[in-house]
């Protein structure tokens, strides 16, 4: 860390730290130049993600602790000193934006000629070295929302410059995925799958995006079973409709054949009353007894 400060004090001391013979633009001579990309997707919004990763002062997201720098924070030319994975690194600010939703927020960064260790492992495939050198000639970190706000793409792309320059380009690739990656552990580690699986509005990735996308299916399994219950039950309805409809229709029948028999009961007794009232009765006559006493 020592030697970082000591270059970030020389930088700041003759104000031409983009300028520095330590950043060439083209590989000297026993170097080799690669190029790398990393995309990654993550489930949380842009406004999630930026105050994590803005400042270029702070790599705790990055599990990186403390930054010093020799100027003002997230001003182009200022340089920043870190120590990481066993050597001390020195990267000067070269350009930063940082507009609101949906970005793209974008830090791009050089980095000063450092030697790392070579993985055991690893020693053979690069010709029996135990350490290798590389330096950045550029460094872009862009953060973008994507899926209607409901997700955040992070792109690393840098050209470097290398005397094992596979070895180097994989390493840094592990690496920026790592760095990616732990951000997501750091807002819910979430996972990305689609921006289908995050559903609609708002931020879509708190409890992970692969358990969201679950989620959304069986919610979605769910609505189905529940529309086919409803229309279950509208069946059912319908049924005791249309049973309930046929009842009152025989209901009504019957009711119509009793009041038609008792108006043909009623007819009767009506015709009986008056053939009754016109047979004449023996107590509106003469007696017999009566005429014979008169006689």
């Amino acid at each position: 860390m020592a030697s970082a400060l000591a270059q970030l004090a020389w930088a700041q001391d003759n104000n031409n730290f983009n300028n520095n013979a330590q950043m060439p633009t083209t590989c000297s001579h026993g170097y080799e130049t690669r190029s790398d990309t990393v995309f990654l997707t993550l489930p949380y919004s842009y406004d999630s993600v930026i105050p994590l990763v803005s400042d270029f002062n702070n790599l705790s997201w990055a599990n990186i602790s403390p930054v010093t720098l020799n100027g003002t924070n997230n001003t182009p030319g200022t340089a920043r000193g870190f120590s990481f994975g066993g050597a001390d690194f020195v990267q000067t600010l070269l350009s930063y934006d940082k507009p609101p939703s949906p970005g793209p927020f974008v830090e791009v960064h050089n980095s000063a000629p450092v030697t790392l260790p070579i993985p055991p492992e690893q020693v053979d495939a690069a010709g029996g070295k135990t350490n290798f050198m590389l330096w950045l000639d550029s460094l872009r970190f862009e953060v973008e929302g994507v899926c209607e706000g409901r997700a955040s793409q992070v792109n690393w792309t840098f050209s470097l410059c290398s005397d094992v320059p596979e070895l180097a380009k994989g390493s840094l690739h592990g690496i920026h995925t790592g760095f990616v990656e732990n951000v997501g552990k750091l807002l819910g580690g979430g996972n990305f799958t689609s921006c289908e699986g995050l559903g609609k509005g708002g931020e879509g990735g708190n409890e992970g995006g692969e358990k969201e996308g679950e989620e959304g299916e069986k919610k979605e399994g769910e609505k189905e079973d529940e529309d086919e219950n409803e229309d279950e039950k509208e069946d059912e309805k319908d049924e005791k409709e249309d049973e309930d409809e046929k009842e009152d229709e025989e209901k009504e029948d019957e009711k119509e054949d009793k009041e038609e028999q008792h108006e043909k009961e009623g007819d009767k007794e009506k015709d009986g009353e008056e053939k009754k009232k016109k047979k004449p009765s023996q107590g509106y006559g003469e007696p017999p007894h009566y005429r014979r006493w008169v006689a």
